[in-house]
């Protein structure tokens, strides 16, 4: 059964990030080449765990506590708690930096933004 993408959300610490979309997780092993000469096919072997988080704010709202958290943390090279929930109950959550944020600004539109976090740690799924 498909998961309806509205279930989902985005949390800095508490604060949940209002105005997210677009959101894209990656989730990871790097893998090692591990064939040796008597292999008649490439073997891989998964190491360490590598992750990455973006996503669009729809609507720049430094009211919203969830993007005050986020501009506090960037600001303050705060290493913050994310959590990206796929439904209403199952999320993934890692330590991480706000890496970039940034601001689109049109006369005819709302002010939007791209936010890249940086991992500080594992990324796990619960």
């Amino acid at each position: 059964m498909p998961t309806a993408g509205y279930l989902g959300k985005i949390m800095i610490g508490s604060d949940t990030i209002g105005n997210t979309a677009n959101v894209r997780l990656t989730n990871k092993k790097n893998m090692v080449d591990v064939t040796s000469l008597q292999d008649s096919a490439v073997k891989n072997f998964p190491t360490i765990q590598e992750w990455s988080l973006s996503f669009d704010l729809t609507a720049f709202d430094l009211s919203d506590s969830g993007q005050s958290a986020l501009m506090s943390a960037l600001t303050n090279n705060t290493k913050s708690t994310f959590k990206v929930y796929v439904d209403s109950t199952h999320y993934y959550s890692g330590d991480g930096y706000v890496e970039s944020v940034d601001i689109n600004v049109d006369a005819k539109d709302v002010v939007k933004a791209s936010v890249t976090i940086s991992p500080a740690g594992a990324m796990t799924y619960t």
